[in-house]
């Protein structure tokens, strides 16, 4: 992408010296399989929560599982991307990764796992450049490409809606959906007036005002991040109340996203990757107890993260604590083996992932304070 190109260029000289300290390293030690979970400090629930599954779930004769978390960050959010894979890759045991966070730090972190011969599985990233670069990338989440169609569907299904303005942040993520975006509401008979383009440092309420000044859609569309859609959404109905806001999932549904929002959060729907709400066995069970470990109530990344850690945990004990081993194991997965089981749904790789997507009211959404003082989920 244009975007990552000044950044990938820049970081060459980087990738090369770390790759050549992460290799020298070593796993020749024999010790338990690591699993690299490469997230920020918000990522640290799912840690707690995950090493307490591995022990539940643990059998006898099954080989010794342990997460290695490296949540450390810098101002520069591609150096330390960069910088969190080539201490992971370089971590003894490490058999495979889980993470990054979003699409350009997972694009920017793969060479250094690549050279290491570590697979990677991908929970959240969207982006098409992901799944081309190459069999030990295992994206969870379903495609820019998949989630644009359901997005321009839920759009075109709204009453009243015949016309859309799309904000989009320009990265791999924003810009990725807006591509597919704009012929898919095109298709369903929907009139695309603006296309407006945001960075995390825009002024988001002039950009919503102006955009409201030139032209007033039915629907706005946010392929933004959280902050961004909610003071972006709270602009544009101040401006030209009473439209549809629709997120894509970048956007996190909760308290931070209602607080932003405002008024426009009442006709907000969000698109995530989890209904916190499926009444299955298994998404019970990871509800009840993230909120007795945690205190907190789990959100669809912390489901899809937990996914994506437990299909690696399930391939190193089903296939042996080798990078290989496991990456042959999860390419298996819906083709030779049966999907394993998942809070999100089935875990596989290489399809669509499509039945993982839905879009939900962002107003449903309480305080979590305010549930836990009613007392455990699902009591």
């Amino acid at each position: 992408m244009p975007a990552a190109a000044p950044i990938l260029v820049d970081m060459r000289r980087s990738v090369a010296l770390v790759l050549a300290l992460c290799l020298a390293g070593c796993r020749e030690a024999p010790g338990p399989a690591v699993i690299g979970y490469a997230f920020p400090d918000w990522g640290r629930n799912v840690v707690v929560v995950a090493r307490d599954e591995i022990a539940r779930t643990a059998r006898p004769g099954d080989p010794e599982i342990r997460i290695v978390w490296d949540s450390a960050g810098f101002d520069d959010p591609a150096g330390a991307e960069v910088a969190r894979a080539a201490r992971i890759a370089g971590h003894p045991g490490v058999v495979a990764v889980v993470g990054h966070g979003g699409s350009r730090g997972t694009l920017l972190a793969w060479p250094l796992y690549r050279e290491a011969g570590l697979p990677l599985v991908v929970p959240t990233g969207t982006s098409e450049l992901l799944q081309a670069l190459g069999p030990e990338v295992f994206t969870l989440a379903p495609s820019e490409r998949v989630e644009a169609e359901r997005l321009a569907g839920f759009v075109a299904s709204a009453d009243g809606v015949a016309s859309a303005t799309i904000f989009f942040e320009q990265d791999e993520y924003g810009d990725g959906l807006r591509r597919h975006l704009e012929p898919e509401l095109t298709r369903r008979g929907i009139r695309v007036l603006e296309v407006v383009s945001t960075t995390r440092a825009s002024d988001f309420e002039t950009v919503a005002a102006a955009s409201a000044a030139r032209a007033v859609p039915d629907a706005v569309i946010l392929a933004t991040r959280t902050e961004a859609a909610g003071r972006l959404a709270r602009a544009f109905e101040r401006a030209a109340p009473g439209r549809l806001y629709v997120a894509a999932d970048g956007v996190e549904a909760g308290p931070g996203l209602l607080d932003w929002a405002g008024a426009a959060a009442r006709s907000m729907h969000v698109a995530q990757f989890w209904d916190p709400a499926r009444p299955d066995s298994l998404s019970r069970e990871f509800r009840q107890r993230y909120f007795a470990l945690t205190g907190e109530w789990p959100r669809a990344p912390n489901a899809m993260r937990r996914d994506a850690v437990m299909a690696v945990v399930g391939a190193i004990r089903e296939a042996g604590p080798d990078p290989a081993a496991v990456a042959g194991f999860l390419r298996s997965l819906g083709r030779t083996r049966p999907p394993l089981p998942g809070v999100t749904g089935p875990i596989a790789f290489g399809g669509t992932q499509a039945g993982r997507l839905v879009i939900l009211p962002a107003a449903a959404e309480r305080d979590p304070a305010e549930r836990a003082a009613e007392g455990p989920p699902d009591a």
